[in-house]
């Protein structure tokens, strides 16, 4: 529980004063100032983080743009690059964006491949190859129980991805050249990312390849072989180290990972619209507890109510009496406004409770109930940490 750890450990040793306007802790000198322990690749950045993190990314693809484009190749993934049928990449397009996935064949049946997290957001999305050719997705949709990966079977006849059936027996082993075929930053246009393979999970790769986190259900190929290790699913972000001493000093905290293709794995049968459906409740539950612990984190260590603007749009109700009513001339110890401040971290438990039942009677895709087991550590550490604050402070 290391939300609640850090929030005891700080205020009773005094690192923090809850009393002062600002905190005393420098960015960085604790891991609490970043996040809970959630390991979710898949979460929405705390919401006062998002201009920062905005930023970083297009600094962060800069850098991948330039690496792409000066990085020294041997010639060998060119020619692997080259030898990728466009036809079997798959450009998953609405009004929104768009993302990738690939045709490929597991098992001597071909399927549609990407990823639950790309599928789940993908409402009313249109398949289309980089050929220009419509892929005709049928509407049997096959999420995996513990992999962020959803394959449909289609009835294809044009280029196919070969993906490796094991890579145990494939030889497939750390430290080996792997390619990503991504998309260039936010355009529909194909490029490589060049890498080596980090670590072999059971269910996961780390590779060294670079991609940005909107590469997401783009095949990673093993440079030998030429078939398919594994898919593109998530970057996991580190501290961004402010030594500008190296064009890779900003990314050096940062983590590149996949889900292999390969082994056992278990099924589960949904269609488009409950997977949408799933998707909404488990973004929900996972957007209100971001906003909820950025008010925490902003009453705890800045003595600050939070901005309404960053706070998600279903707590509105609950905030608004808030601000408009408190009294921001007297602070905290003002009696009205601790009154203020008692019935609204009272509701947001209350509002806590209910997220928690709610989403743990509808949510059934394995691939977000994981995410959801994942988060309830800190879920139920941000409740103490409110009953705490509030009875410190109030």
């Amino acid at each position: 529980m290391k939300f609640l750890n850090y929030f005891l450990v700080l205020l009773s040793t005094g690192v923090v004063s809850v009393y002062s306007q600002e905190s005393s802790l420098t960015p960085g000198s604790n891991a609490f100032l970043e996040k809970p322990h959630i390991d979710n690749p898949f979460s929405l950045e705390t919401l006062e983080k998002k201009a920062e993190h905005l930023r970083n990314d297009l600094k962060d693809e800069a850098l991948l743009l330039e690496s792409k484009s000066s990085a020294p190749d041997s010639g060998f993934t060119t020619n692997l690059f080259n030898k990728v049928q466009l036809g079997a990449l798959v450009v998953v397009s609405n009004n929104e964006g768009f993302a990738i996935g690939f045709i490929g064949k597991l098992r001597d049946r071909i399927f549609f491949i990407t990823n639950v997290h790309v599928l789940g957001m993908m409402k009313e999305a249109r398949f289309t190859t980089m050929d220009g050719v419509a892929v005709p997705v049928g509407s049997k949709v096959f999420v995996s129980k513990r992999r962020d990966l959803v394959i449909i079977p289609i009835k294809w006849s044009g280029p196919v991805l070969e993906i490796s059936p094991s890579l145990s027996s494939d030889g497939v082993t750390i430290g080996q050249n792997i390619t990503v075929v991504s998309k260039l930053g936010r355009k529909q246009v194909i490029n490589r990312i060049k890498g080596d393979i980090r670590g072999i999970g059971p269910d996961q790769l780390e590779v060294s390849a670079k991609f940005w986190p909107g590469d997401s259900g783009c095949p990673i190929l093993h440079d030998k072989l030429g078939s398919v290790v594994g898919i593109v699913s998530h970057v996991r972000r580190g501290n961004l180290n402010v030594n500008r001493s190296s064009e890779d000093s900003e990314l050096e905290n940062t983590r590149w990972f996949g889900y292999r293709l390969d082994g056992e794995m278990e099924w589960e049968q949904t269609s488009f619209n409950e997977l949408h459906t799933q998707a909404d409740i488990y973004n929900r539950f996972e957007g209100r507890f971001a906003s909820m612990w950025a008010i925490t984190r902003r009453l705890v260590f800045d003595s600050k109510i939070f901005p309404n603007m960053y706070v998600h749009e279903s707590l509105i109700g609950l905030y608004k009496p808030l601000i408009k009513d408190f009294d921001w001339n007297q602070g905290f110890s003002f009696p009205r406004n601790q009154e203020l401040l008692r019935s609204f971290l009272s509701a947001m438990i209350s509002e806590a409770e209910k997220d928690m039942k709610e989403t743990e009677e509808s949510l059934w895709v394995g691939f977000y109930r994981q995410l959801f087991e994942e988060m309830k550590e800190d879920h139920e550490a941000l409740k103490e940490s409110i009953r705490f604050f509030s009875d410190l402070r109030l």
